[in-house]
C-alpha cells in the first residue's frame, strides 16, 4: 500500500520525506494486503534516535501487528532491532524501526554484498564460511539475551532464522563480557529482526491457525498447528547454531555429518534445543546458562596487564620501564641466592 496523504503529513514531523526510499518490493500478508518497507532520514531534532544519526526503517504493518510493535517499543535490547514507535493515520499503520547497517569492518569481495545495505548471518556464512565454536557460542548468547527481552513481554518471536539475524558494528566493546576472547564478536554483534509473526505465549492446548516461520528452522509444533510457546524460539536457536557450525539446518544435515563438524558438548546443546517438545529446554535462561558454562570452559584465560597491578596503575611509561627493570633485577638476585 502506498502511504496516504494523511500518513505522509503525520510522518513529516519526524521524517524528511525527500529521502524516502522503498527498501523492498511490497509483500502480500495473510490479510490479502500488500505491505512495503521504506528507508528514510530523520528530521534533525530526532536524529539522536538512530544509531547512525540519520537512517531508520518505516514498515507498513497490519492493525493486528500494530499492538505488538507498540509493545515492543517499550523495551530496548542491544541484540534486537529497536522499535521506536507506531504511527497511524487513515487506518494505515507504520512502525518506525532501527536501520541496521552492515559492518564497515568487513571487506566485501562480491559485488552482491558490496551493494547490499545490510548483512544477514546467512549472507555472512555463505560468503565467508562457518564461524569458530567460540564465536558461535557468543553469538547464540547474544540471541538468547535478545529473545529474553521479547519473552519478558510474553511474546514468541516465531521466525528465528539466519536471514532474520543481521550483523552490524558493535557500538562499544567495553560492555562486552567476552572482549578478552579474540574473534569476530569483538567488532561485530548480531541483531534479531522481523517481528511480523511475533505473538503472545499460548497455553498448551492452544492451536495456531497459520503455518508460520522459516521451515528449516521452525519448530515441529508450529508446523503441526500447536503449542506456540517460547520453546518454539529455543528450537530455532538450535537450528541456527547448527547453521553457524555446518552451514545447514539440522533438518538438512545428518547426525554423522554434524558430528564431524563440532564437539560433543556443542552437539548436546543442539540436540537438546531441537528435541521433542517435552525434552527441550524449557526456558531461554536455562539455554543461556549452558552456553555460558561451555564458553567459560573453552575460552582462554584473561590476560592480566601490568596496569592491574597497583604500582603500575598510575606510572608513566618511563617509570613503568624502570620498575619493570628493577623487578627483573630482584628476581635474578633472588634466584642466585637460592642456588
Amino acid at each position: 500500500m502506498a502511504l496516504s496523504q494523511t500518513m505522509q503529513k503525520t510522518l513529516q514531523e519526524y521524517i524528511d520525506l525527500d529521502f524516502l526510499d522503498e527498501l523492498s518490493a511490497p509483500k502480500q500478508k495473510k490479510d490479502g494486503n500488500f505491505y512495503s518497507i521504506y528507508t528514510a532520514e530523520l528530521q534533525p531534532e530526532y536524529a539522536s534516535l538512530a544509531a547512525d544519526r540519520t537512517s531508520i526503517i518505516l514498515k507498513e504493518i497490519s492493525p493486528e501487528q500494530a499492538a505488538i510493535y507498540e509493545k515492543l517499543s517499550t523495551v530496548w535490547n542491544p541484540y534486537t532491532e529497536a522499535v521506536f514507535g507506531v504511527v497511524s493515520a487513515d487506518n494505515q499503520f507504520i512502525s518506525i524501526n532501527e536501520f541496521i547497517r552492515k559492518p564497515v569492518c568487513l571487506k566485501y569481495s562480491s559485488r552482491r554484498l558490496a551493494e547490499k545495505r545490510s548483512l544477514s548471518l546467512e549472507d555472512y556464512i555463505n560468503e565467508y564460511g562457518c564461524l569458530s565454536e567460540t564465536e558461535d557460542l557468543i553469538f547464540l548468547i547474544q540471541l538468547c539475551i535478545g529473545l529474553e527481552s521479547i519473552a519478558s513481554l510474553s511474546f514468541v518471536h516465531g521466525d528465528v532464522a539466519p536471514q532474520n539475524i543481521l550483523l552490524t558494528d558493535r557500538l562499544s566493546a567495553l560492555t562486552d563480557p567476552y572482549r578478552h576472547i579474540s574473534g569476530l564478536h569483538q567488532k561485530i554483534c548480531c541483531k534479531l529482526i522481523d517481528f511480523d509473526i511475533t505473538s503472545r505465549f499460548k497455553n498448551e492446548n492452544h492451536m495456531v491457525t497459520v503455518i508460520a516461520g522459516t521451515n528449516p528452522y521452525a519448530a515441529p509444533e508450529i508446523l503441526d498447528f500447536k503449542n506456540p510457546t517460547d520453546r518454539v524460539d529455543i528450537y530455532s536457536l538450535g537450528c541456527v547454531l547448527a547453521f553457524m557450525i555446518a552451514g545447514k539446518s539440522p533438518k538438512k544435515i545428518s547426525p554423522e555429518a554434524l558430528r564431524r563438524k563440532c564437539s560433543k558438548k556443542i552437539r548436546r546443546i543442539i540436540f537438546k534445543c531441537t528435541a521433542d517438545y517435552s525434552k527441550r529446554y524449557k526456558k531461554l535462561s536455562a539455554l543461556r546458562r549452558d552456553l555460558e558454562k561451555l564458553l567459560a570452559a573453552t575460552a582462554p584465560p584473561k590476560n592480566l596487564p601490568l596496569s592491574h597491578i597497583p604500582v603500575f596503575r598510575t606510572a608513566t611509561p618511563l617509570k613503568a620501564t624502570i620498575i619493570s627493570a628493577l623487578c627483573g633485577f630482584l628476581i635474578l638476585l633472588l634466584a642466585s641466592l637460592f642456588h
